[in-house]
């Protein structure tokens, strides 16, 4: 890109990312990795594998939390910076008196001051007293505030809502919004152990891009939606108002879904007409799990969707109100 364009003169490597997918890689990156007879899109690849990553899409949450990495005896230092919408990755090649201890005997090393100690910086300096947290209960998030009993460098200790106790029966993480503006300040943290509504969490890291912003249900169909392309028929796996996933057997069956931008969605055998955009194919342990599309509804497809997921959050909702007498 262009703009980016400069930073093949500088004398260190550039990486940079929109929305934490590369956008840019400076021809200094290859020589820093000793592959500048490689192209720069294989660079990257060959990159992941450096640093032991399955995918392109784990390099920023690598690089944002780490300081430096190792690469042919070669210690690689991390420095980050933002403008804008980007972030910007310079590398530097660092050598072995600046760090106290020996990190070249193991491969990739050294996370940052850990996040934890990062947040727990921040909530000891700006004296925060409560922070908004989100949990999903099969789909519905579940927003509110909860207070700081104690803050370590290793862990939290949070006060919240006793609806987010059920929200463990699926998932022991906890996402912790203390600066909604910022997408940075939006962590996903382990719940480690819990005393009633009290939450110990640890092991935070950078959560997705808007994550937090979620405010409807999307719910698992378990078999009950399906839809029809073409004479052929796909298992729904899970939906919301704006978005729609497929479960998927194969690669053939993936490449065949992302050429669609029409499909018949069948909601208690009611055909709704939709539109649909490739979003991304998402993998669990190496296999394909599911094909993920943006969906567009003409006004009486949208009520369906609608009224379907009125009906599961209200269905949710009741399940709550049983559990702890309160909506």
């Amino acid at each position: 890109m262009k703009e980016f364009a400069l930073f093949d003169s500088l004398p260190v490597g550039v990486i940079v990312f929109e929305k934490s997918k590369p956008v840019f890689l400076s021809k200094h990156v290859l020589d820093v990795l000793n592959i500048t007879y490689m192209s720069k899109k294989n660079a990257l690849d060959i990159l992941c594998k450096t640093l032991s990553l399955e995918r392109q899409e784990q390099l920023f949450d690598f690089f944002a939390t780490h300081d430096f990495f190792i690469n042919y005896e070669k210690v690689i230092q991390i420095n980050h910076s933002r403008d804008g919408m980007y972030d910007i990755f310079v590398f530097t090649h660092i050598f072995k008196p600046i760090i106290s201890s020996n990190p070249l005997k193991e491969k990739v090393i050294a996370p940052k001051k850990q996040i934890n100690e990062k947040v727990a910086e921040y909530f000891k300096l700006n004296k925060l007293e409560r922070v908004q947290v989100l949990t999903f209960y099969k789909g519905l998030p579940l927003k509110n505030f909860a207070k700081i009993l104690r803050i370590s460098d290793e862990f939290i200790d949070l006060e919240v809502d006793q609806k987010h106790l059920l929200s463990l029966k699926e998932r022991k993480e906890i996402t912790i919004i203390y600066n909604e503006k910022r997408s940075s300040s939006v962590i996903v943290g382990e719940i480690f152990e819990n005393k009633g509504t009290r939450f110990s969490i640890k092991n935070f890291r950078l959560t997705r891009e808007g994550m937090h912003q979620r405010e409807g249900v999307r719910v698992k169909t378990n078999g009950a939606l399906w839809i029809v392309i073409k004479k052929f028929k796909f298992e729904v796996y899970d939906i919301s108002a704006k978005g729609i996933s497929i479960f998927i057997r194969n690669p053939q069956e993936e490449e065949f879904l992302k050429q669609q931008r029409s499909a018949k969605l069948f909601i208690e055998n009611i055909p709704a007409p939709i539109s649909m955009e490739y979003l991304k194919t998402v993998y669990e342990e190496d296999q394909i799990l599911k094909i993920i599309f943006t969906v567009h509804a003409m006004k009486e497809s949208k009520k369906e969707i609608e009224k379907y997921l009125t009906n599961k959050q209200n269905e949710i909702l009741r399940e709550i109100h049983r559990s702890f007498n309160t909506v």
